[in-house]
């Protein structure tokens, strides 16, 4: 059984989404991020940040379906001259039905959920390398599930948890 001071992953997973921007990415929507496999963008897609985004083949089910699972993601966004930016979230892991992200606890259909971010909260600049065609964009998506992990709150050291009790992945 783990203690408060460690945390015995039983199961890591990584899955990438690879794509690219798109002139039509407003990234206002203030409660969900998603990156899509259609190349096709309309302006009504204002949570979208990446179009043409084909998942790696890791399968990432045995690690979801843990007793407790945390993840996190890394946006990654490089133009045609090398200009780099990236964004880091963090939550719940949801049911991992599509590459959604959302701010809330509703973990339907997202792979990630209880982020407090959505693509409203992306870096303007982000966002500007992000309406380029041009751009590439790579969705990283670690999973970590755990079986005897302590889930009450108290348990949990304050410093692996921001103001929100989010779980901090760097403390973990």
């Amino acid at each position: 059984m783990a203690t408060s001071t460690e945390i015995m992953p039983t199961c890591i997973c990584l899955r990438a989404y690879k794509g690219k921007g798109h002139p039509n990415i407003a990234a206002t929507h203030e409660t969900t991020l998603e990156v899509v496999e259609e190349a096709r963008l309309t302006p009504r897609g204002d949570c979208i940040v990446c179009v043409s985004a084909k998942p790696s083949k890791k399968n990432c089910r045995q690690c979801v379906e843990r007793k407790t699972c945390l993840a996190a993601a890394i946006l990654i966004a490089m133009d045609a001259d090398g200009i780099v930016r990236v964004e880091k979230l963090h939550g719940k892991c949801g049911d991992w039905k599509k590459p959604i992200i959302r701010a809330s606890g509703n973990c339907r259909d997202a792979i990630l959920c209880s982020t407090g971010r959505a693509s409203s909260t992306l870096s303007r600049e982000i966002i500007e390398l992000l309406r380029s065609g041009f751009t590439r964009c790579i969705l990283f998506v670690t999973v970590i599930g755990l079986d005897e992990y302590l889930e009450e709150e108290a348990q949990i050291p304050a410093e692996s948890r921001d103001s929100k009790g989010i779980m901090d992945g760097a403390n973990l």
